[in-house]
C-alpha cells in the first residue's frame, strides 16, 4: 500500500509539472517535422473547416473579382500548420473531364488569397484531449458559369 502511495506521489510530482509546462508552452506539444508522406490527413482526425460547403461557394464567389474562363475543377491541396495556417499549397486546375487545363491566372491567385484567409481551421482532438499537430487538407472548387458552384469536401 505504502509503495502505491509513493508511486502515486512521485507520479504527480514528475508528470504535472511537466503538463503544466507543455500547456504554456503549445509549441513543445505540437507535432511537426513529420515526412510530409506521413502527416494524416483532416479526416484521419474526423475533423473539417466549420464552415459548410455552400457558405464557402458564396464566400470565394464574393471574394474574388475576376472571373475564371471555361469550367472544371480547381483542387487545392495543403497542410494545415501548428497555428492553424496553410502551408505548401499546390493548385491544380483541370477541365470538367478531368484533363489538365489553365484558368485565368489572376483568378488563381485570388483563390489562393482566399484559402491563406481562412483562419478557422480546427485543431485536432485526441480522446478529447486537444493537442497540436500539423495535417493534410484539401479543397476542391467546381467551376460552372463563370463561378463556384460546388466546394469538395
Amino acid at each position: 500500500m505504502v509503495k502505491i502511495f509513493l508511486c502515486f506521489v512521485i507520479c504527480i510530482l514528475v508528470w504535472i509539472p511537466k503538463i503544466i509546462f507543455a500547456q504554456q508552452n503549445k509549441a513543445e506539444l505540437c507535432f511537426k517535422n513529420i515526412p510530409k508522406n506521413q502527416i494524416p490527413f483532416f479526416y484521419q482526425f474526423k475533423i473539417k473547416y466549420p464552415v459548410g460547403s455552400e457558405t464557402l461557394a458564396k464566400q470565394i464567389n464574393n471574394f474574388t473579382k475576376s472571373l475564371p474562363e471555361g469550367e472544371g475543377y480547381i483542387t487545392c491541396n495543403f497542410f494545415i500548420n501548428c497555428n492553424g495556417e496553410i502551408i505548401d499549397l499546390t493548385i491544380s486546375e483541370t477541365d470538367s473531364n478531368h484533363n489538365t487545363t489553365s484558368f485565368n491566372s489572376n483568378y488563381i491567385s485570388e483563390v489562393e488569397s482566399f484559402l491563406k484567409n481562412l483562419k478557422s481551421w480546427p485543431i485536432p482532438k485526441y480522446n478529447n484531449t486537444q493537442f497540436v499537430a500539423e495535417y493534410r487538407s484539401f479543397l476542391s472548387f467546381k467551376i460552372l458559369k463563370g463561378k463556384v458552384h460546388e466546394v469538395i469536401p
